[in-house]
């Protein structure tokens, strides 16, 4: 399932000091620094429950989930919402998180189709499927999605080339996107570099973007400022 439009090739550029107009996802909720999507299932998730993928990244449809009480280790999985199913249900993607709190949820995976939020947020989450960023954590969200879906070589080649930023390059089974969770401290030109080879060497369409750097009104959010990024 993927919210982006086609056309030709590219490689979104999104920079801290000159945004562009910022993505629109149909039916998406941002969540950047206002309110955002999501909500809480148990840690002890299964596949079925994500719709057949597994709790990182899973993607699921659902029909009236509740809040159910996170395990004992405090480790549980949020499912945040990445939008509407052509049936009026919303969709959720799931991801791994670290419960600190009543309704708090520090991600310790970041999103490949929800925006506005990272591994290492910390996040107010209500029974509604919607969040609040808290606190900002350390690092920037890179999505990516191509049509035919990446392959394995080429997810391969991003893993290498973001590994002396202190990235970490995840996809679902089937590479329908890939999301990269890297430092901020490892700073925009160096991110995009990576990016932008990487997309101009994959086969077929490639978009990607930086999902929790602008917020709804296309405006940097600048909390890597206080990293001197």
């Amino acid at each position: 399932m993927c919210w982006r439009p086609w056309g030709a090739c590219t490689a979104t550029r999104r920079r801290r000091r000159t945004p562009g107009k910022p993505r629109s996802r149909p039916g998406r909720a941002r969540g950047a620094e206002g309110r955002g999507v999501g909500r809480v299932v148990s840690a002890a998730l299964s596949k079925a429950d994500v719709g057949g993928f597994p709790p990182r990244n899973g993607l699921r449809e659902d029909a009236g989930m509740n809040i159910e009480s996170p395990a004992p280790s405090n480790h549980c999985h949020v499912a945040l919402r990445a939008g509407f199913a052509s049936s009026g249900k919303p969709v959720f993607e799931t991801l791994p998180a670290r419960a600190v709190g009543s309704g708090r949820y520090e991600l310790t995976g970041s999103p490949g189709m929800v925006e506005g939020c990272a591994a290492g947020d910390l996040l107010a989450i209500d029974a509604d499927g919607l969040f609040t960023v808290e606190r900002r954590g350390p690092n920037l969200c890179v999505q990516a999605f191509g049509r035919p879906p990446f392959d394995a070589a080429s997810q391969e080649s991003l893993t290498s080339s973001f590994v002396p930023l202190g990235g970490l390059v995840e996809a679902p089974a089937d590479r329908r996107f890939i999301v990269v969770t890297v430092p901020a401290a490892a700073g925009f030109p160096a991110v995009e570099a990576v990016m932008e080879r990487w997309a101009a060497s994959a086969s077929g369409l490639v978009e990607w973007g930086f999902s929790n750097v602008f917020g709804p009104d296309g405006e940097p959010l600048n909390w890597w400022l206080e990293s001197g990024v």
